[in-house]
């Protein structure tokens, strides 16, 4: 009788056991940072940290998230280095799950400046802008960490995973027509284009 019980009480506990399931725990990691603008790491989801020079409280932060899908970090990178290069007449508009982001250029002195405007949980009211951003700082902000975690795509022969300014299902990029130059709820839209290059 006593081992049956405890046969019994063995198979119970192994089949307690089996219903427990070992979860890896990924912390978040600072892969790129310049100033106030950093950009942390976790698994397959990137989180963007600004301090808000729009907040009354100087020391007031933000943040929005994506996950990196089809190298949306990349693609990411790439919009706003172009921006650069061919200052956009319009912002270009990213739809992220939580939030729309707004990659704001402005020239300044002869120099084309950047900066994130983003539209906390899509409500309109409440707007955060990070501070402007050199090119230089862009590069430290989308480190080669950020960029290639596990060293499987290069940067130079990354190309955008379209040539519509869109960022995949998690960070949908549309050029956004404004008013002025700091407007960030633009009355209309219209989707910009990229005409491909003949090899």
């Amino acid at each position: 009788m006593k081992k049956t019980f405890m046969l019994m009480a063995i198979y119970f506990s192994v089949m307690s056991f089996a219903q427990i399931k070992v979860v890896k725990y990924e912390t978040s990691q600072k892969v790129g940072e310049s100033g106030y603008v950093s950009i942390f790491r976790k698994g397959n989801k990137y989180t963007i940290n600004y301090q808000d020079i729009n907040s009354p409280s100087m020391n007031a932060e933000r943040s929005f998230s994506f996950v990196n899908q089809n190298n949306d970090v990349n693609a990411l990178y790439q919009l706003i280095s172009d921006g650069f290069k061919t200052m956009p007449s319009n912002d270009i508009m990213l739809e992220l799950p939580n939030d729309i982001v707004y990659l704001h250029f402005l020239e300044n002195k002869g120099k084309v400046i950047f900066q994130f405007i983003q539209i906390v949980d899509k409500n309109k009211k409440i707007v955060g802008k990070s501070p402007y951003l050199t090119q230089k700082d862009v590069d430290a902000i989308f480190s080669q960490k950020a960029l290639n975690p596990e060293n499987t795509v290069p940067v130079n022969n990354f190309t955008p995973a379209t040539t519509t300014a869109t960022a995949t299902a998690t960070a949908t990029a549309t050029a956004t027509t404004k008013a002025s130059a700091t407007t960030t709820t633009p009355k209309t839209q219209k989707k910009s284009t990229t005409k491909k290059s003949k090899k």
